[in-house]
C-alpha cells in the first residue's frame, strides 16, 4: 500500500475533436468506457487515494466511477495545470502525486509502478513517461539539454519548426514530489496559443531551480491517447489484439484474430474454437470445447460446454 501516494486522473475535457455529445472518456473500447481501463490499472497500485477530475459531462462520468474513487469538479476548464492545482488543494496530506490522463486506456500498472519507483530511486522532483513516434503531430515534444537531461516540454501548438522535428514526446503521465509541485503550479501562466495553464510548464520551472526530472521511456503502443475517432479505432485495434492474445494463451483457438471481435470481460474456456467474423459482447461466458461461427454475434449470453453455434 502506497499510503503517501495519491493518483489524479484527468477527465474534465470535452474532447472537441471527437465531435460527440458524449464525454470523451466515456467512449467505449472493446465494450468498456475508456476511463475504466485507466481506473483498473491505477487502483491496482494500492495508492492512498484515487481521484478523477471531472468537468464536461461530470454527471455521466461520475456514474461509471467505482465507489472507492472520488470525483473532484473542475468548474472552469482552464487546462491541465489548473486541473492538478484543483486536485492538489484537496490532497495536501500526500507527499507523492501520480498524474495521468483518463483517455489513455493502454497504460499498464507495471509501467506506472516503474514511473513511481524511478522518481524515488533518483530522488527526483518528477518522473515522466516518454516515447518516440514517427509522426509526433499533436504531442508535446521533450526538449533535452546539452548533457541529455530533460530541459522542458513544449506543446505542439507552441513548438518552433525545429522543435516539431523532435520525435520524443511526452505521454502526459507524471510522478511528482508534491512539495515541489505546489510552487511550480503557482508559477504557471496563460501565455500560450490555447490560453490554458499547461501542466507541462512545471517541468521547465523545476529544472531551472535545480530539480531533476527523470524520463521513463516506454513503447508507443502503451501510451497512445484518444483525441479523435481515428485514434479511437487505432487504440481499439491494439486492445482487441491484447484480448485475443490472452485468450489464445489460455487455450482458446481463434482462427483469424484480425476478424474476431471480443469485448473486455468476456469469459471463454479452453479448447473452444472461434471462426472468422465472430463478435462476442457484453457479459458473456462460453464454456469449453465449443465451436462458434463463422459470422456469429453473441451478446450477454451463457453458452454451455461442447456447444456448436
Amino acid at each position: 500500500m502506497n499510503e503517501n501516494l495519491a493518483v489524479v486522473i484527468l477527465a474534465a475535457g470535452k474532447g472537441k475533436r471527437m465531435e460527440s455529445a458524449t464525454p470523451k472518456v466515456l467512449h467505449q473500447v472493446c465494450g468498456r468506457p475508456i476511463i475504466n481501463y485507466v481506473l483498473e490499472e491505477t487502483l491496482a497500485i494500492g495508492a492512498g487515494e484515487v481521484v478523477v477530475i471531472v468537468g464536461h459531462g461530470s454527471c455521466d462520468v461520475r456514474k461509471v466511477l467505482p465507489d472507492e474513487v472520488r470525483a473532484i469538479e473542475q468548474h472552469e476548464q482552464l487546462g491541465t495545470g489548473h486541473a492538478v492545482r484543483v486536485a492538489l488543494e484537496e490532497l495536501k496530506r500526500f507527499s507523492e502525486l501520480l498524474v495521468l490522463p483518463g483517455d489513455s486506456p493502454l497504460v499498464k500498472r507495471d509501467t506506472l509502478k516503474r514511473l513511481i519507483e524511478e522518481r524515488r530511486r533518483e530522488n527526483a522532483v518528477a518522473s515522466i513517461i516518454v516515447t518516440e513516434l514517427e509522426d509526433p503531430t499533436g504531442y508535446g515534444r521533450l526538449v533535452r539539454n546539452i548533457s541529455g537531461g530533460v530541459a522542458r516540454i513544449v506543446e505542439d501548438a507552441d513548438a518552433t519548426h525545429e522543435e516539431r522535428k523532435i520525435k520524443e514526446v511526452n505521454a502526459c503521465t507524471y510522478a511528482f514530489d508534491s512539495h515541489a509541485l505546489g510552487p511550480a503550479l503557482d508559477s504557471l501562466k496563460i501565455d500560450n496559443v490555447q490560453g490554458e495553464y499547461y501542466l507541462t510548464g512545471v517541468v521547465e520551472y523545476m529544472v531551472e531551480r535545480g530539480g531533476r526530472v527523470v524520463p521513463v521511456k516506454v513503447p508507443w503502443g502503451e501510451v497512445l491517447g484518444i483525441n479523435d475517432r481515428e485514434q479511437l479505432a487505432l487504440v481499439e485495434n491494439i486492445m482487441r489484439r491484447r484480448i485475443n492474445t490472452a485468450l489464445m494463451g489460455n487455450g482458446v483457438t481463434i482462427k483469424d484474430p484480425k476478424s474476431t471481435f471480443i469485448d473486455h470481460g468476456v469469459e471463454i474456456e479452453r479448447d473452444t474454437e472461434l471462426m472468422p467474423f465472430v463478435f462476442v459482447r457484453g457479459k458473456t461466458r462460453i464454456g469449453s470445447g465449443c465451436r462458434i461461427g463463422p459470422c456469429t454475434l453473441i451478446s450477454d449470453s451463457t453458452i454451455g460446454d461442447g456447444t456448436k453455434v
